[in-house]
């Protein structure tokens, strides 16, 4: 989502940090949704074996972000571990 936003590759110099609103992923995830899962493929940033896959996950963000009361989220490359990790730190 880091790199569709940015309309980039991958370059984790420029995803990891990165901020992403609660209406950017509301936006995206209807835009993807608008999508075949070929069109999805093609996006630049799009890993492919994913295309199938994102619009479930930002609707399960989405939800968490919403219970949460969470407005914006900061994208991290490390993997979820490591995002727990932090998120125990914040506890």
């Amino acid at each position: 989502l880091g790199m569709f936003d940015q309309e980039t590759d991958y370059d984790e110099g420029k995803v990891y940090g990165y901020i992403v609103t609660l209406e950017k992923i509301k936006s995206w995830r209807q835009r993807l949704a608008s999508l075949s899962v070929e069109q999805r493929q093609a996006l630049r940033g799009m890993q492919p074996k994913r295309a199938d896959v994102i619009v479930a996950g930002l609707s399960i963000l989405e939800e968490a972000m919403d219970f949460f009361g969470k407005k914006e989220i900061t994208v991290s490359t490390k993997g979820v571990r490591y995002g727990l990790a932090l998120m125990h730190d914040k506890i």
